[in-house]
């Protein structure tokens, strides 16, 4: 399968975004951060969904991807929620919204 290019990766984040969304001010939104490592090693970026899990059966869990860049972060995120349930603010009955990516 080909790896999705940045441009393919921030559709696709666009899209999960408007079918876990709300409304207009209250849509997940793709995070992007610089882990700093202080013993002078390279620091790595992640990414992942604010307020977003993984459903696993009955189990929620947390995920995020790892990289290099920016963009090596967004593709590893991506394998990894790709063909799997995501919940948006599971705690809140009025906004939770589910979907599975695809």
């Amino acid at each position: 399968m080909k790896e999705p290019t940045l441009n393919e990766l921030i559709t696709k984040f666009n899209i999960i975004s408007n079918a876990l969304s709300v409304n207009k001010f209250n849509c997940p939104q793709i995070e992007i951060k610089m882990r700093m490592n202080w013993d002078e090693s390279e620091s790595v970026f992640y990414t992942e969904f604010g307020y977003v899990e993984v459903k696993n059966g009955g189990i929620l869990e947390s995920t995020y991807g790892n990289g290099a860049t920016p963009e090596e972060a967004m593709r590893d995120y991506y394998n990894q929620i790709v063909g799997k349930r995501l919940v948006y603010r599971a705690m809140n009955k009025e906004y939770r919204r589910e979907c599975v990516v695809v």
